[in-house]
């Protein structure tokens, strides 16, 4: 259950059920609409498996997309960007060997999980292999 506030400022409970990730991260976009995001990544041997909801005012789930391994936080800002930073498995890459989304260190996606930026394309990364 989580508590949303709209823009009327009125309290609103949601109820969630039968949710097919381990959440380690949620935030709420300006419209309400709940994104919980698992930390780690599933993999079927040739990709990994989304690890990002977003569920409508509803409780339904509205969207799934993949925001890579090794998560260490998410956070969605004012113009409902979401901004992940990624931990040592995340930038170095530990999944049977699969490109890591998490390789910049820090990115930033869209509301449907399009990467927007990242902090190699600024030639630095916050860490160096």
């Amino acid at each position: 259950m989580y508590d949303n506030i709209n823009k009327r400022r009125k309290r609103k409970k949601n109820r969630i059920k039968n949710i097919p990730i381990s959440p380690t991260d949620a935030d709420i976009f300006s419209d309400g609409s709940l994104l919980l995001v698992q930390g780690r990544c599933s993999t079927d041997g040739a990709k990994m498996e989304p690890n990002a909801q977003i569920y409508n005012l509803e409780g339904q789930l509205t969207d799934t997309f993949l925001l890579g391994d090794g998560i260490s936080q998410v956070q969605i800002d004012e113009t409902d960007t979401i901004w992940v930073s990624y931990f040592d498995e995340g930038i170095f890459g530990a999944i049977d060997d699969l490109e890591p989304m998490g390789a910049d260190g820090l990115a930033a996606y869209s509301k449907s999980g399009q990467k927007l930026w990242g902090a190699k394309e600024y030639s630095w990364q916050i860490a160096m292999p």
